[in-house]
């Protein structure tokens, strides 16, 4: 266990500020369970160092300011109701924008179905190159023509 993270404290199970009594008690059934527990988390050097540690702190408090407190109640770290700034109850707003319209709906959607079968095809086009080892697919740029794109000319064969 690393020296500078362990807390007296949660090693015995007793709260903390607790008195050398209870560290003690605590000690002593920590012990029994740490010989008859197989998995016991702590050994007896463990259980040794957090009760001199108690015994440390609480003769001298300030000697040592490495152990940290953790709360054993959740609610000890939120704020008391009442104090200002802190729960302040809901207030209802007006609106400022004018309310959706089913045009406005319907274009949106379109634009969500036409976004979302491009990414499909792209999806599907990545896939398909990388699994068939093909390089990139340029389509020809040139505008079209008449109805029809002006597609580039096959060599096959060294002909022109």
């Amino acid at each position: 266990m690393a020296e500078n993270r362990r807390n007296p404290y949660l090693i015995l199970g007793v709260p903390y500020g607790s008195s050398i009594e209870v560290a003690t008690k605590a000690f002593a059934k920590n012990t029994k369970k740490s010989k008859y527990e197989e998995n016991y988390p702590y050994s007896l050097e463990d259980l040794t160092w957090a009760r001199n540690q108690i015994k440390a702190h609480l003769e001298n408090p300030t000697a040592d300011l490495s152990t940290y407190r953790v709360p054993a109640d959740p609610d000890a770290l939120r704020p008391p109701h009442g104090l200002a700034g802190v729960n302040i109850p809901v207030q209802v707003l007006e609106r400022r924008t004018s309310p959706v319209t089913q045009q406005d709906l319907a274009r949106v959607m379109e634009q969500i179905r036409a976004e979302v079968a491009e990414s499909i095809i792209d999806q599907l086009a990545s896939s398909a190159r990388t699994q068939f080892e093909i390089g990139a697919i340029h389509l020809p740029s040139k505008p079209v023509v008449e109805g029809r794109a002006e597609r580039p000319r096959l060599r096959i064969f060294g002909r022109k």
